[in-house]
């Protein structure tokens, strides 16, 4: 419901700019550029496409580029400062939108070292991804070679952090995602939490109802925490939130285990603080995709809709880590941030 109140909003935006674009170029035939404008918007009515995003970026560009020329001295007949114009946005939108499919595509590998005052038996190493949203920019082959790059890595558990799939997914292709990843649980223990979106409720319909969601994750041998803990090898203690919309989600979380070294697994960089003054050691998120379309990782922080945006940041004695995510959300672009997967080593430090 959501994206279709989106979709409505930006088609009659994008209907409204094409026809005064339109109409810098010819002045005549008003009904002719109102029926081009209503053509030209239509992907806007599909915001996960890529021409919705094309479009995007290119009115941002003519707005910006014609907002600059309102400064300089007009040399140039009307006809042929609206040429430029126009070439100048659509060569900035096809370099910006070459860019923004690449830097989605190609998957970093980010690594933390955490280091702890607590007794470990060993150093640990926690591999963490998030925000999949599969299948947005990847098919099974590339899933599967994502999961080779983690099977590779020497780690002792793996943690997803929610929205690994979204509403729109099928109902096949969760199936299809949770077989693929649960391939690691052979090796190594993996848990997952719920995120916003894996939950279908922005979409039209559930694909599946929580409880068969729950079922698929868990027979591909993925533990799924809500409010629950775990502990592993007597001395890590892992909780995962329930998704911070769940009305049943716990106000505090119940860490009484001074000794364990507690790692909390939340969707959402939230509670933070809380976290910390509860005595966490570690605290895990992914979310905000590190904006992922410029300007909103900025944005973010100037007006501090997120707790943490992005990367490390110590909270008193608890390291907080938020992953900008492996892919994105609504299409596959990405002109902020990196996509990631996330690599934590854990150390004791006498």
């Amino acid at each position: 419901m959501l994206t279709f109140i989106l979709s409505i909003i930006c088609y009659c935006f994008f209907t409204f700019f094409f026809y005064q674009y339109f109409y810098m170029i010819d002045h005549k035939y008003r009904w002719i550029r109102a029926l081009l404008a209503m053509v030209f918007a239509f992907p806007a009515l599909d915001v996960h496409s890529l021409c919705f995003i094309f479009e995007l970026h290119f009115i941002f560009f003519s707005l910006c580029i014609k907002g600059i020329s309102l400064f300089r001295k007009r040399n140039h007949s009307f006809q042929k400062r609206n040429v430029v114009l126009i070439s100048i946005s659509l060569l900035l939108t096809f370099a910006w939108i070459g860019y923004g499919s690449y830097n989605m595509l190609h998957i970093q590998r980010t690594s933390y070292l955490v280091e702890t005052k607590k007794e470990l038996t060993k150093n640990y190493r926690f591999l963490f991804l998030s925000d999949l949203h599969y299948p947005t920019t990847m098919q099974a082959s590339d899933l599967k070679q994502l999961t080779s790059r983690l099977e590779k890595e020497p780690a002792d558990m793996l943690f997803l952090g929610g929205d690994i799939i979204d509403e729109y997914t099928t109902v096949s292709e969760i199936e299809e995602v949770f077989s693929i990843l649960g391939k690691l649980s052979e090796t190594i223990p993996v848990y997952y939490v719920f995120g916003n979106h894996d939950q279908g409720k922005y979409g039209w319909q559930q694909q599946m109802s929580k409880t068969q969601f729950k079922n698929c994750i868990r027979s591909s041998g993925i533990q799924v925490l809500e409010d629950d803990a775990v502990l592993f090898n007597q001395e890590i203690l892992i909780f995962g939130r329930k998704e911070l919309s769940d009305p049943t989600r716990r106000q505090t979380i119940p860490l009484t285990h001074d000794d364990f070294y507690t790692i909390v697994l939340d969707h959402q960089p939230k509670d933070l603080k809380v976290c910390s003054q509860q005595s966490a050691d570690l605290h895990l998120s992914g979310h905000t995709h590190a904006g992922q379309i410029f300007p909103l990782y900025y944005l973010y922080e100037w007006f501090s809709i997120n707790e943490l945006n992005a990367g490390q940041e110590q909270i008193g004695m608890m390291t907080a880590i938020n992953s900008s995510g492996a892919a994105g959300w609504g299409f596959p672009l990405r002109t902020q941030g990196s996509s990631e997967y996330v690599v934590i080593d854990l150390v004791e430090r006498s």
